[in-house]
C-alpha cells in the first residue's frame, strides 16, 4: 500500500472509521488530499475574517478540495466588503459563500462545508 503523503491519488470517499475520527479531530490535516472531482468553472467567493474559527473551517475545506476562491476580507470595522456583504446576504455575518456556478449563496460554516463536499468533493 502506498504512503498517503507521497501519493498524488485522492483518498476514497469512505475511509475506515478510525481515519474518519482522526480526520474529524483534525489530527490528519494535510496528510490527505481531496481534490475536487467536479471543478467549478468560475471561482467561488467567500466573505470571511481572520480569527474566526467558522471562517477558518470553510477556508480549510476550500483549500483541501483545491477549489479556487476569491477571499473578501470582512473584518469588524471594515467598510467596503462589509457593506457589500450586507447588501448581498441581508445581514452582517461571516462566513458567507457565493457560488456563481450554481447561484447558491449561504451563511453557516457547517452548511457551507456540507455544500462544498456534496458539489465539489472527491468522487
Amino acid at each position: 500500500m502506498s504512503n498517503p503523503v507521497e501519493s498524488s491519488q485522492t483518498v476514497s470517499p469512505e475511509p475506515p472509521l478510525p481515519l474518519r475520527v482522526l480526520r474529524r479531530l483534525g489530527l490528519l490535516r494535510g496528510l490527505f488530499r481531496e481534490a475536487a472531482a467536479n471543478r467549478p468553472v468560475e471561482p467561488l467567493e467567500l466573505y470571511s475574517m481572520e480569527g474566526c474559527p467558522a471562517c477558518r473551517r470553510v477556508r480549510r475545506t476550500l483549500t483541501e478540495l483545491e477549489i479556487d476562491f476569491l477571499h473578501r476580507s470582512s473584518p469588524r470595522g471594515g467598510t467596503t466588503n462589509r457593506a457589500e456583504l450586507a447588501r448581498r446576504g441581508g445581514k452582517m455575518q461571516v462566513p458567507y459563500l457565493i457560488d456563481p456556478n450554481s447561484g447558491a449563496e449561504m451563511y453557516e460554516s457547517r452548511e457551507i462545508v456540507r455544500y462544498l463536499r456534496e458539489h465539489y468533493g472527491a468522487a
